[in-house]
């Protein structure tokens, strides 16, 4: 897999106390087992809060409505090999009583923060698992 030129990826961490959710990647896709918070690429001369909204209800048939830039988290650019540059984009957002749904055939968790470095992310998605552990041990002690 290959990207033209650079992209945009946006990315839910998808919150719902001390666990968040997290999906694996399906057999024959890039990264296939691996796991990743659920997200993918923004269109261009859309908005990133829509493109959350839509790619969250495509894959786990969750609907938040007006997710705002000040749900903002994190973001930073990353090159995987072989690739172009992705700007990627980590939205918090806080759960709804809604449960998700695998439309696309992929395996998805609620994982304790804690146990997320049990979990094989892609390498982007890691660095974030650690800083959510790091945020979140912070928040316990204060």
């Amino acid at each position: 897999m290959s990207w033209a030129s650079p992209i945009t990826v946006v990315v839910g961490i998808i919150q719902k106390k001390d666990k968040v959710l997290i999906q694996k990647r399906t057999p024959g896709s890039w990264m296939e087992g691996r796991w990743e918070f659920p997200g993918g690429k923004v269109r261009p001369t859309l908005k990133c809060t829509y493109e959350l909204e839509r790619e969250l209800y495509e894959e786990l048939g969750l609907t938040f409505f007006e997710l705002s830039d000040d749900q903002l988290w994190d973001e930073f650019k990353f090159c995987y090999p072989g690739m172009s540059e992705a700007h990627l984009k980590f939205f918090k957002i806080k759960a709804t009583s809604e449960e998700p749904v695998a439309r696309e055939g992929q395996h998805y968790e609620w994982v304790q923060i804690m146990r997320l470095p049990m979990y094989d992310f892609i390498d982007a998605d890691y660095r974030v698992a650690m800083k959510l552990m790091q945020e979140f041990l912070m928040n316990k002690v204060n």
